[in-house]
C-alpha cells in the first residue's frame, strides 16, 4: 500500500497510524465496499488523532449515514460524540443518528439520544483530575 502527499510516493508501514485510518476509510469508499445493506464497525476511531482529525473523521462518518451507509462507532473521546451530534445536526441526520451508553451494571443499553450530557460527563470524568489539582494549588 501507497500513501500519496503532495505527489510524493509513502509506503503505508511509514506512515502515521492516524493517516492509516484515513487511508483504509478511503480504500473502502473507493473499492465501494461499504454498501446500504453493510454495517461498518468503527471501533474508537479517535485512536491515534488529534483532537482535529477527530472532527474531520466524525464529519465524514455523518457524510456516510447522510448517505444511507450504516456506521457503528464506540468510542471513549467527549470529541468525537459531540462532534456526531453536531455533524448530525449540521446535516440534518439527527433521525438516523442514535446514541448509547452502556453501563456496567445493566446487560442491555437504552437509547440515550434524550441524555448525551449524560455521556459527556462520563467521558469527561478524567478532567475532574485537573480541577482537583487547581483547587489544590489555592
Amino acid at each position: 500500500f501507497v500513501y500519496f502527499k503532495d505527489d510524493e510516493q509513502h509506503n503505508i508501514l511509514n506512515v502515521a497510524s492516524g493517516i492509516k485510518s484515513f487511508g483504509i476509510l478511503q480504500m473502502l469508499l473507493s473499492g465501494d465496499f461499504i454498501k446500504a445493506r453493510t454495517l461498518v464497525v468503527l471501533d474508537e476511531p479517535e485512536v491515534h488523532l488529534h483532537p482535529n482529525w477527530q472532527l474531520k473523521y466524525a464529519e465524514i462518518i455523518t457524510l456516510l449515514v447522510q448517505n444511507n451507509r450504516n456506521i457503528l462507532v464506540t468510542t471513549h473521546s467527549p470529541y468525537m460524540v459531540e462532534a456526531l451530534e453536531r455533524y448530525a445536526e449540521k446535516y440534518k441526520i439527527e433521525e438516523k443518528t442514535h446514541f448509547y451508553l452502556a453501563k456496567e451494571e445493566v446487560i442491555k443499553s437504552k437509547n440515550n439520544n434524550k441524555t448525551l450530557s449524560e455521556i459527556a460527563s462520563k467521558l469527561s470524568e478524567p478532567f475532574s483530575v485537573f480541577d482537583e489539582m487547581d483547587a489544590e494549588k489555592l
